[in-house]
């Protein structure tokens, strides 16, 4: 008897620990334990994920601490060398775009050298965020288009072709002749051999 109660015991899979054992408590004890580990599972599994992200930044950008906040796209100082190249590229392609659509005097023109100066750069390129945010993901009437225009374009063109020290405004004078804007791609060759030139900003 005692052997056959014995056999029975560890045949059933009724002991404490056997893989066939039934917790105490009720179904829903039962699923409401499973799902609150489950749920831990999943935010140990987002906390690791998060950790090798920041080593693989890391990694990358080894002067950069792991839980730093990752540079945006126009951050010309903590970016990487692709997400400055793609920036400028773009920032390239809109400033043509705003010669052939606002033409004006040749002060009010950005000229093709605006590469060269390095606060230029900046002021353009937050100009051009700025323009990204008045014109796209809007889906309602909005006035930030409105407001780009006379707050934030008109007064950066004109204090750039003003500034004969951060601007353009000794150009003129200085490095270049007067010439039309580049409406026609002429001076992309210059552009791409200034972008290719690592730290050109």
């Amino acid at each position: 008897m005692d052997t056959e109660d014995s056999s029975d015991e560890s045949g059933n899979g009724s002991g404490n620990g056997s893989p066939g054992a039934i917790p105490d408590g009720t179904i829903e004890e039962v699923v409401l334990d499973h799902d609150n580990k489950i749920e831990y599972l999943h935010t140990m599994m987002q906390d690791q994920q998060k950790t090798l992200a920041a080593l693989v930044k890391h990694r990358e950008r080894p002067s950069s601490s792991p839980d730093q906040q990752d540079p945006a796209p126009w951050n010309l100082l903590d970016g990487t060398d692709k997400q400055r190249r793609k920036i400028l590229e773009q920032l390239y392609d809109w400033i043509r775009w705003y010669n052939e659509t606002y033409p004006g005097v040749e002060e009010h023109v950005i000229p093709p050298c605006w590469f060269r100066h390095r606060a230029v750069i900046q002021e353009l390129l937050a100009v051009f965020v700025a323009w990204q945010a008045a014109y796209c993901g809007l889906e309602e009437p909005d006035d930030a288009p409105a407001y780009w225009h006379e707050r934030i374009l008109h007064p950066t063109i004109a204090r750039l072709s003003s500034d004969k020290a951060a601007g353009w405004g000794n150009c003129l004078g200085s490095h270049r002749e007067p010439h039309p804007p580049d409406t026609g791609g002429a001076h992309r060759e210059a552009f791409q051999a200034w972008l290719a030139t690592p730290g050109g900003t």
